[in-house]
């Protein structure tokens, strides 16, 4: 199983109807400089393209402003300008999405996250990725390795997962072998200080190392 780097983080606004600006058409933006959280919230609610990035990496972090009609890609390019982030396209067919990272240029550095919140994101993140892989391998048809995935969950204080797979994985009877397996799954209920819903990025192992699913027994 091959989970991305930055797979834990709340999608903002992930709209309903994934919706975007696919033929080049102009979206219609007027955003002040705000946090840059709150930015990318308003703008997945204008641009149907949500934005995927761990909480850590935005703290601080205060957005451009945007006026304007704008495609929905230079609209976040100009939104992150002086953020020292930049954004990557998800890559995965019927999932309108990008992923924040770092820039590698200078910029303004934001003050460190609260380190218990900071630690408790990742190893709750840790707890839902493993039990996921086991979930998933336990079926032939849902062992990870081959295929990408965007999943969202919301664990409640009872551990059932609220479950959305955001975008075909290529196999109808697969997406929907997923959603049933991990329907009646069992998670560890999230510390409250740990935002959801959660998202989760499957990638093949030909795109990042990762952990596969353990040799089956003969």
């Amino acid at each position: 199983m091959h989970l991305a780097a930055a797979a834990l983080s709340p999608i903002p606004g992930w709209p309903e109807d994934m919706t975007h600006d696919a033929q080049g058409h102009l979206i219609h933006f007027d955003l002040p400089a705000q946090p840059l959280a709150a930015a990318l919230d308003a703008y997945a609610a204008a641009s149907g393209r949500s934005v995927l990035f761990p909480d850590t990496l935005v703290a601080g972090r205060v957005s451009a402003p945007i006026h304007g009609s704008y495609g929905g890609r230079e609209a976040l390019d100009l939104m992150l300008a002086g953020t020292g982030l930049i954004a990557d396209d998800v890559g995965t067919p019927g999932i309108d999405a990008f992923v924040l990272k770092p820039s590698g240029a200078s910029g303004p550095e934001p003050p460190p996250p609260a380190a218990a919140s900071a630690h408790a994101i990742d190893r709750y993140g840790g707890l839902v990725q493993a039990r996921l892989l086991r979930v998933l391998c336990d079926d032939m048809l849902t062992a990870p390795g081959d295929y990408r995935a965007l999943l969202r969950l919301a664990v409640d204080d009872r551990g059932k997962a609220d479950v959305r797979l955001l975008g075909s994985t290529g196999d109808g009877r697969r997406d929907a072998a997923i959603l049933r397996a991990l329907g009646r799954t069992r998670f560890i209920a999230p510390p409250a200080d740990v935002p959801q819903p959660l998202t989760l990025l499957i990638l093949p192992r030909t795109e990042i190392a990762g952990t596969d699913c353990p040799p089956r027994a003969p």
